[in-house]
């Protein structure tokens, strides 16, 4: 009932909108799951059932409310699954299938231009590749899994060399030009949909990007 009525309060509708945009079905098993699960069992869940994109959902993940004692837990849990060792062609395929699966529920309402944030080349890009080099390479570089965010992951990327200064200075520039974008159009209420030609030579870099991590035995 407490539950109930936390999701309630944050689900109501003002006139600005709604508060929190909360969907209970994310939670572990589903909603064949209890609402709110133990620690202990979210950590054995998170090593035996988790999906990849859960995964991927922790680098991002923090303790938003609770004592020290139990962000201590969840700090110790995130770390020890964001260090798991991965086999690389699983891992890639694991998030070219999900990258391909939000291409298509997004293409369903496709319309002209370019889509800053789930188009190809566009954030939702960047972010996975991101999210893939954490997976990838904090099981030997386990300061990678300190990182929370995306320009914070590239710079330590680059500091332990998994990947060049070069391609650092690639996806930092580009991320920061879609995040300035985005951000001056949430300002002005518009839609972050571009004409077709924006961001070009920036969105074949990160296409670029994508086919040498995520495609590297593609043609």
């Amino acid at each position: 009932r407490l539950v109930q009525r936390l999701v309630h309060i944050l689900t109501t509708h003002t006139p600005a909108g709604e508060v929190y945009s909360i969907d209970t079905r994310l939670r572990p098993s589903g909603n064949a799951g209890t609402v709110v699960t133990p620690i202990k069992a979210y950590h054995e869940y998170l090593s035996t059932s988790a999906w990849t994109f859960e995964h991927q959902a922790l680098v991002r993940a923090r303790l938003v409310a609770g004592n020290e004692a139990l962000n201590e837990r969840f700090e110790n849990i995130r770390r020890s699954i964001l260090c798991q060792p991965r086999e690389a062609a699983d891992l890639q395929k694991a998030l070219r299938d999900m990258r391909r699966r939000m291409r298509q529920h997004h293409g369903r309402t496709s319309k002209p231009g370019f889509d800053l944030k789930h188009g190809p080349g566009g954030l939702i890009d960047i972010e996975f590749l991101c999210q893939y080099l954490v997976l990838r390479f904090a099981p030997q570089e386990q300061e990678l899994a300190e990182c929370r965010g995306n320009l914070q992951i590239i710079s330590e990327l680059a500091h332990s060399g998994r990947i060049s200064h070069e391609t650092a200075t690639t996806l930092s520039r580009t991320l920061r030009l879609y995040l300035a974008k985005d951000n001056a159009l949430k300002l002005s209420r518009r839609e972050a949909r571009l004409p077709a030609e924006t961001f070009g030579p920036e969105r074949e870099a990160i296409g670029r990007l994508w086919r040498c991590y995520l495609e590297p035995d593609r043609p």
